[in-house]
């Protein structure tokens, strides 16, 4: 009985043993579990934190584009308008121009005109001057 209980103390401290180093085995298996985890902790923090300052340059960013868009799009409806406004005043001025040649030529037609009428006027003038002079000279010429 003495060697049955040698034995059975025998067999309880190895399981003891085993016992004790798979607890340690647990124990440094735990430990580096904690580890892993407190690093992905970190790693989580830092990946959080990176996440908040993209989306935070993105809304700047964004903002800058809608500010920009904006800005840009006053300054296409300015730009438009001064066009618009250019050319009318453009088109004005060659309307005004236009029509001020228009009755420039209409003068100068009827300038030439009544020059073309005058040198008719003239011509025939002359002509029954010159009949008149020469039934004159022929009167004349008849007496003696």
């Amino acid at each position: 009985m003495i060697k049955e209980l040698e034995g059975r103390v025998q067999q309880l401290t190895g399981e003891a043993e085993n016992s004790n180093l798979q607890r340690q085995k647990l124990v440094q298996e735990k430990m580096e579990l904690e580890r892993c985890y407190q690093i992905t902790c970190s790693e989580l923090q830092e990946l959080k934190t990176r996440r908040n300052i993209l989306h935070k340059e993105k809304e700047h960013l964004a903002n800058d584009y809608e500010k920009n868009v904006k800005l840009l799009k006053t300054k296409y409806d300015s730009d438009i308008n001064l066009l618009k406004q250019e050319h009318a005043l453009s088109a004005s001025k060659t309307s005004g121009v236009i029509e001020e040649l228009e009755q420039n030529i209409c003068q100068l037609k009827q300038q030439v005109q009544e020059s073309e009428l005058q040198r008719k006027q003239q011509a025939k003038d002359q002509e029954n001057k010159f009949h008149m002079e020469r039934n004159h000279l022929k009167h004349t010429y008849e007496k003696k």
